[in-house]
């Protein structure tokens, strides 16, 4: 085989090669993103939103009060914009959809408080806390706009997730409820059981 022949060989083998792979790498971000779509087009991604939409708030709350005085009223609307965040990351445990199973509103549930619990854990520990002191050594002032500022956005945060945590028990246990009474019992079987006539009449004879 001659040279340039053996070259056009390697050649045609490395573009097979590549090929192959960018096929496997296509296939692979074409099911990711149809699986992410799902995701967030689904009930279940309300709550993904939500408590984004959360975090996001405290951010903007905390950039626009950094240097500005914060009056009663303005956090009074910022604690309302964060509950009305945690409602949305809420409405799938409230309303879970038409034919949902008791095992689906649990998983809604479970994820729901994975994700609330993260986020409000997550920024204390690992941003407000650690930011308040550097704040108050850097600013000289335990009181400077600042710290007020890291302080109340944190707060109202936290506030939102832990009405969310608890409004959520209650919702998905009567989401369960409704799911569990709606649910159709054995075939052939209607409602409940008539006990009316236990033991055939043996009592009082």
């Amino acid at each position: 085989m001659s040279a340039p022949t053996a070259g056009r060989g390697r050649l045609m083998g490395e573009v097979s090669r590549f090929r192959r792979r960018t096929e496997r790498w296509r296939w692979f971000w074409t099911d990711f993103g149809e699986a992410l779509a799902g995701t967030f087009t689904s009930r279940l991604g309300l709550v993904f939103i939500g408590d984004a939409a959360l975090f996001l708030t405290a951010v903007l709350g905390l950039v626009h009060f950094w240097s500005r005085a914060m009056t009663v009223q303005d956090y009074a609307l910022l604690q309302a914009v964060c509950l009305a965040c945690q409602a949305v990351a809420l409405y799938p445990v409230a309303r879970p959809g038409r034919g949902a199973t008791p095992g689906d509103i649990r998983e809604i549930s479970d994820t729901h408080q994975g994700a609330t619990v993260a986020l409000v854990c997550g920024t204390w520990i690992f941003g407000y806390l650690p930011a308040a002191p550097i704040l108050v050594h850097v600013t000289g002032d335990a009181d400077s706009k600042p710290v007020i500022a890291t302080m109340l956005t944190g707060t109202a945060l936290m506030l939102a997730c832990v009405a969310g945590l608890i409004t959520a028990v209650a919702l998905s246990s009567r989401a369960a409820e409704r799911a569990a009474a709606d649910s159709p019992g054995p075939p052939g079987v209607s409602g409940m059981p008539d006990t009316g006539d236990v033991g055939g009449g043996d009592f009082g004879d």
